[in-house]
């Protein structure tokens, strides 16, 4: 297995030509990432990286939605290194834009440079391993995945954890185990535990193909090691999302929503034609809008694309290795077959059978492994073809393909297919892409003929080109957004109003009623200001169900809404303005009702409710009630922070404190320094009750599962650090194999 030294740095240096050029407008900031890279992720990796710069770690995020758990939602990669890492660059009190698109190029670098050193030690030749990374990181879904950052990075580990988990099984070292555990824990942390699932399928199937070859127990073994270290190292983020799943809307997930956005089995023509139904950029679309099906997202929700020689090369049987070719076969079926969802009743087997599946959402997702598997593939067989130049029979099907291909384009060419399109622009994308695809099945066949006949060996070089130009043509538009993040978020005279106004008094914004939004999604987290709207995936159930039952005026007041968006019908604008009826964030009450949360929702929707003076709490207090309104100039806020909240109390007589901030169990209350019970208010809110005085309420974030995580991954990282320096010491279980010997 050893291998030039100056070799992967030279392959690095050429995967980095190659992204700079795919990506060229973006590195020069004439483009932007655009769609969730913008609205969702930078906001959130903006948050966390200036929170550590200013020596504090958030762990809830009163930002969004009024409030939720910032630590427990695994989508913003508290623990990941590559997002910790932007702490270094934040000027002026934001996140460089540009920083934070390197991060993904540089997964982009990783994935294609592990892919290549994964193919060069199944024995393949610089150039057809060099193919096989290059289409794995420009086709279809790490190019089109480059604007979802936790889907794009948690899969770019896939290459990595192969790797390892290959070298670990030929060689049996447990250090290599080690490692591809420590890939595995870094795809876990990366944002998207869909992927990771998809990932630890992926290294269990690969372990018993190995036990299976080798008829030994020790891939088996290996592959229990890894995904046991690498859940173990990923703890400190894994147990707190974990107990978070529980409180959101992904816990009702039904298999009706689980399979949005299953491939249509039409859509296999993408493979070879991969805008035929449209396609989508950041600044609008380079072919037309997709319209089959017409859900937004379509486009790579459902992307098979990897590129056409390594499709077409994916067909070529090896003359050595048949054995892994056929297992990489089974994966790409495996995984082809699981993206039509709802289509077949495949994925339902999925759903019902495979653990974590029922989960998740969107079955084409697994174009993932699929385009992987494709790569692999494709490389296997242009290293036959290309550079051993065996199998030349192969070349005689690639001509009977063209043929038929041939036969298909006259179909389209001669209208054979217009009614079955929705309009005239629409057919004339077909037949431009249709060219697009012929052109280089026609020049894939010639380059196959001139490699059999000349046999220079410049002539695959020449293919590689030749992809990289088709992958080229397919990718480099879709991340080129239009929306400058600075300006999207620049810090009007409207907002400098808001932030000086809030330094003074805690108070939320409404600043969206419908589709239309006076202030960006999420541009509270940049603007240090609380917006009870927000743009997140793992939202809280408790507070969605609020939204949907408690009527939109009562919803602004409790929610302590000072500024609503309105719309002025005259002038047709829109505009924000003040809230006079809000209720103040912190407030003594005397006079509550008992209800259980369903009760709760009924009296709040009620008319007759006077939420402005009663409060509904979710079990009997220690107190009695007293037909007194509620006191907001007794109770006032010293401290507020994200992780803590600090409350300084004047009352003659008991009260419930109550704090409109979102209920949560990690809360913890603490009166004058001890520990008090925590009441659920007003079914979303949180109070306590405090005897008469003076007394200082203090509300803590404190995560026991996050603190129990952190454990087990010091833990972990400790066997882990054993292992490595004394590999020996489990030895003699991971080659149980010697025992069948």
């Amino acid at each position: 297995m050893g291998r030039n030294r100056v070799e992967p740095p030279l392959v690095a240096i050429a995967f980095i030509l190659a992204l700079s050029i795919f990506y060229l407008p973006i590195l020069l900031q004439n483009f932007f990432l655009w769609e969730d890279a913008l609205v969702a992720w930078y906001p959130l990796r903006s948050l966390l990286a200036t929170s550590i710069r200013s020596g504090k770690f958030i762990l809830w995020n009163p930002y969004v939605f009024s409030g939720l758990p910032f630590v427990g939602d695994v989508q913003n990669t508290a623990f990941y290194p590559f997002s910790v890492i932007l702490l270094l660059f934040i000027r002026n009190g934001k996140l460089s834009y540009l920083a934070f698109e390197l991060i993904v190029f540089l997964h982009n670098l990783i994935a294609g440079l592990f892919t290549y050193l994964y193919l060069r030690d199944l024995k393949l030749k610089k150039i057809s391993a060099f193919l096989g990374g290059l289409s794995f990181i420009l086709g279809g879904f790490l190019a089109i995945r480059v604007i979802q950052l936790p889907v794009h990075n948690s899969f770019s580990w896939l290459p990595f954890i192969v790797f390892f988990l290959h070298r670990a099984l030929i060689s049996k070292n447990l250090r290599y185990t080690i490692l591809a555990a420590f890939g595995l824990a870094l795809s876990f942390l990366a944002g998207h535990p869909q992927f990771t699932l998809y990932i630890i399928y992926f290294i269990g199937f690969y372990a018993v193909f190995f036990a299976l070859k080798e008829r030994k127990l020790y891939p088996v073994v290996s592959a229990i090691i890894i995904i046991l270290l690498g859940v173990g190292l990923a703890s400190l983020q894994l147990l707190p999302s974990f107990v978070y799943h529980k409180y959101t809307l992904r816990e009702k997930l039904t298999y009706d929503a689980a399979t949005i956005h299953s491939v249509h089995p039409l859509r296999i023509i993408t493979l070879l034609i991969p805008k035929f139904f449209g396609s989508t950029t950041g600044y609008g679309t380079d072919t037309v809008p997709v319209w089959f099906p017409r859900e937004y997202a379509t486009f790579w929700e459902t992307c098979l694309y990897v590129g056409i020689l390594p499709l077409l090369f994916a067909f070529c049987r090896p003359s050595r290795g048949k054995k892994l070719y056929y297992f990489f076969v089974f994966i790409a079926l495996f995984a082809l077959f699981g993206t039509f969802g709802k289509y077949t009743p495949i994925y339902k087997l999925m759903y019902y059978i495979l653990p974590g599946f029922n989960k998740f959402r969107c079955p084409g997702r697994l174009s993932s492994i699929f385009t992987f598997a494709v790569s692999v593939l494709g490389a296997i067989g242009f290293d036959e073809l290309f550079i051993k130049r065996k199998n030349n029979r192969f070349l005689r099907k690639l001509l009977i393909f063209l043929a038929i291909y041939f036969i298909f384009g006259l179909v389209i060419y001669s209208g054979g297919l217009r009614k079955f399109v929705p309009g005239s622009r629409e057919y004339s994308n077909i037949i431009n892409q249709f060219t697009i695809s012929l052109v280089f099945i026609i020049l894939i066949v010639l380059l196959c003929y001139l490699n059999y006949k000349i046999r220079k060996n410049i002539i695959p070089y020449i293919a590689v080109f030749l992809v990289f130009i088709e992958l080229y043509i397919f990718g480099h538009n879709f991340p080129k957004g239009n929306i400058n993040p600075y300006e999207f978020f620049a810090e009007t005279p409207l907002v400098k109003y808001l932030q000086s106004e809030y330094k003074t008094e805690k108070f939320r914004i409404n600043a969206r009623i419908g589709p239309y939004m006076i202030l960006r999604r999420n541009s509270g987290v940049i603007y240090g200001l609380e917006l009870i709207e927000g743009y997140t995936p793992l939202g809280l159930y408790s507070y969605t169900k609020f939204r949907q039952h408690v009527p939109r005026e009562k919803q602004l007041d409790l929610l302590n809404v000072k500024y609503r968006v309105k719309i002025d019908t005259i002038r047709g604008r829109l505009y924000l303005g003040k809230n006079d009826d809000y209720l103040p964030r912190t407030f003594l009450a005397y006079n509550y009702t008992v209800a259980d949360d369903d009760s709760a929702l009924k009296l709040l929707a009620s008319k007759d409710f006077d939420y402005r003076n009663i409060i509904i709490i979710n079990k009997s207090p220690r107190i009695k009630s007293k037909p007194k309104p509620i006191n907001p100039d007794r109770v006032r806020i010293i401290k507020y922070s994200p992780n803590e909240v600090k409350l300084k109390v004047d009352t003659p007589d008991s009260a419930i404190v109550v704090l409109l901030d979102i209920y949560f169990p990690h809360w913890q209350a603490f009166i004058d320094g001890k520990s008090t019970e925590i009441y659920k208010i007003d079914y979303l809110f949180r109070g306590v009750i405090t005897p008469p005085g003076h007394h200082i309420i203090t509300w803590k974030y404190i995560s026991k599962p996050l603190n129990i995580g952190i454990l087990l991954s010091v833990i972990a990282l400790g066997i882990c650090i054993l292992i490595f320096v004394k590999p020996k010491i489990l030895e003699r279980i991971f080659l149980l194999g010697k025992i069948q010997e």
